[in-house]
């Protein structure tokens, strides 16, 4: 008998322009992810996430439904278009969306980190200014978790402001200059 807590996948497939089919995607659903068209250009595609996106937003609060929603978007730029406080959505570029699955194809047992890492209680993912943790400037990596670690986070990378480009897990030794209004993507309760 596995002691690991069941995770059930409904695929849903329907013309998510109308708000017929939303509705009812939105209704069912505790966790609602939106892949990518990569049929399509990468500008339209993501235009065509970031109205459903929109609208799922909008159900949640016209209809008081409860759900998180994950969207995968294939230009970094596109994600910010989107950024919000609320933490029940999360916006991911392509790459992310294919390193989870494939962490979980290959370690079936990381799915409850993944349900912690991607529900809204516990522990979540954020993007906190390098100004605001103090650590901006030039630094070692191991300094900017010291830092970050004294206000209770862990830190998994950073991301450049100017160009949203992401850097995970970086060696220890490795001297990075942070301007105040990059980002580190940490992993706390706050």
């Amino acid at each position: 008998m596995s002691d690991r807590a069941e995770m059930n996948i409904t695929f849903f497939d329907g013309d998510y322009s109308r708000n017929a089919t939303l509705y009812d995607l939105a209704n069912m659903a505790s966790h609602i992810v939106v892949l990518s068209d990569h049929t399509m250009d990468e500008e339209k595609a993501d235009m065509q996430s970031i109205f459903t996106l929109l609208n799922l937003r909008d159900f949640k609060v016209r209809y008081g439904f409860k759900y998180n929603i994950t969207v995968e978007m294939r230009r970094e730029h596109n994600q910010s278009l989107v950024a919000t406080d609320d933490n029940t959505d999360y916006v991911v570029s392509s790459n992310m969306s294919a390193l989870f699955l494939a962490q979980l194809a290959q370690s079936p047992e990381l799915t409850g980190a993944f349900r912690e890492l991607l529900s809204n209680e516990g522990s979540e993912l954020y993007l906190k200014k390098a100004g605001a943790l103090r650590c901006d400037g030039e630094r070692t990596v191991a300094e900017i978790r010291k830092i970050a670690l004294a206000r209770e986070y862990v830190v998994l990378g950073y991301m450049k402001g100017d160009t949203f480009a992401c850097t995970f897990n970086p060696p220890l030794n490795d001297r990075v200059v942070l301007d105040p209004e990059d980002s580190v993507i940490v992993l706390g309760e706050k």
